[in-house]
């Protein structure tokens, strides 16, 4: 869309900037179905390109079954996962969140920077499809290696595009349609998804490995793909709010200077904390203590049988979890998140076969949508519009300080099983559900603001 049929960002002038809000409201409310539905078939298509590899089955699984082929590997395929998701926090929550927070808030319109991360966070499922056809079959030690140097990159990627992409969605979506759009999105996804899983899982029987995973990130290279072509029809307004233009350090120690001087927002980051660590119990050590308990080898029919429960449960939960979110709140939800955490590790450390497995992945399906709604939701409301994107990139990053907790929760279930890393995961979901019950604040009681999103 032509920049010059958008309203204009303002300047000091308070009769311009009134003019500039009431031009940027109504272009977001007259735009707010057609940027739903991009939005929504954006993250449907993304969805069910994610489905067919999810890191609570089908990667750990990949891990574990190039790790069974290579001597002296085999009996640390929970430490290999635990390495997997020190990868996966860690490379997310690098400080290039601060930077691209930066150029956020030096920028009236957001379109081009975001479709460029966009298009490199899809390459790595190219990357890894070759790599696996090439590689894995005869040198699963060496796929391992070039397995998490390509989850390192992906998921550093995901890092850049992340404060981006919150940032797009705040500004095309008004406050009280968000968990609305997240709902819808993450529902008709599960369902597509849920089908391509129906298909895959007919289908995976007839490969043997390395085969059955090469098949599974090409196709989800071609869907994550596809989806970003609904990106790029998004009809975007400069935002009316006037940032302040900062050097890039500057910016930083103001960013991580509201950490300590913003009540609100400290007590908030402590509660995502403690709820971090309950991820020394994090649902992809229950794939793997599953294929122990019900005897079957890890292979992918398994694996994408579980991802089924994952899919489904997220179709269901979504559409009411989003509203739900709209109506009451985003600290209801994330204190769900908490109690939800708690109910599926117990299931997982009590199941005895597959009805009680199923039933840890749906509740943990629960918890982690509970708390990805969440918080995703409650920073945009708690954050002032002018310091959005900073206080995007904090939330994002406040997973650093406990990116070794499922590594530690590996190693413990290695050498220990499992009873000592489930239990204390269960105590601190539900530490972290009263924490976030009690010290959060509900930001559309205490903050107002003038704009529609």
């Amino acid at each position: 869309m032509s920049e010059a049929l958008l309203p204009q960002s303002v300047g000091d002038d308070s009769t311009s900037r009134e003019a500039a809000v009431a031009a940027y409201n109504a272009f977001v409310l007259k735009h707010t179905w057609y940027n739903l539905v991009l939005n929504v078939a954006d993250g449907a298509i993304f969805a069910m390109g994610m489905a067919l590899v999810p890191v609570e089955t089908v990667l750990p699984g990949f891990i574990k079954d190039c790790a069974d082929r290579v001597p002296g590997l085999s009996g640390y395929g929970n430490t290999l996962v635990g390495v997997l998701l020190f990868i996966l926090s860690i490379c997310f929550m690098m400080p290039q969140q601060l930077w691209i927070s930066h150029i956020c808030e030096r920028r009236a319109l957001l379109m081009r920077p975001m479709y460029v991360f966009a298009i490199m966070e899809r390459v790595p499922w190219l990357m890894l499809g070759i790599m696996t056809a090439l590689v894995a079959g005869r040198r699963p030690g060496i796929a391992l290696y070039i397995f998490f140097a390509v989850v390192f990159y992906w998921q550093s990627s995901l890092g850049l595009i992340s404060p981006i992409w919150q940032e797009m969605v705040a500004k095309v979506t008004p406050v009280n349609r968000r968990g609305l759009l997240f709902g819808i999105r993450e529902s008709l996804g599960g369902a597509l998804g849920f089908l391509t899983l129906l298909v895959a899982n007919r289908y995976m029987g007839r490969f043997s490995f390395p085969d059955n995973y090469t098949v599974l990130f090409f196709a989800t290279f071609v869907f994550v793909t596809i989806s970003a072509i609904p990106l790029a029809l998004l009809r975007e307004a400069p935002y009316p709010v006037k940032r302040s233009v900062k050097p890039l350090m500057e910016h930083m120690h103001e960013a991580w200077d509201a950490i300590f001087n913003n009540k609100p927002l400290r007590n908030y980051i402590w509660c995502r904390i403690v709820f971090g660590m309950s991820a020394i119990a994090a649902p992809s050590f229950f794939a793997v203590r599953a294929t122990g308990v019900i005897g079957q080898e890890a292979t992918v029919k398994l694996m994408v049988e579980m991802a089924m429960v994952i899919v489904l449960s997220r179709m269901v939960i979504s559409i009411v979890i989003g509203p739900a979110g709209d109506l009451f709140g985003y600290r209801v939800i994330l204190t769900l998140a908490g109690v939800t955490g708690a109910a599926g590790i117990v299931c997982a450390l009590a199941a005895t076969g597959p009805v009680g497995f199923y039933a840890a992945f749906a509740l943990s399906t629960l918890s982690s949508m509970s708390f990805w709604l969440g918080h995703t939701n409650y920073i945009l409301e708690l954050a002032p519009p002018e310091k959005r994107p900073s206080y995007i990139s904090l939330d994002n990053m406040m997973g650093l300080p406990v990116v070794a907790v499922p590594f530690v929760g590996g190693w413990l279930a290695d050498k220990y099983g499992y009873t000592i890393p489930f239990a204390l995961g269960i105590a601190l979901s539900i530490i972290s559900a009263a924490m976030f019950a009690k010290m959060c604040v509900e930001p559309r009681k205490k903050l107002k603001t003038e704009l529609v999103a």
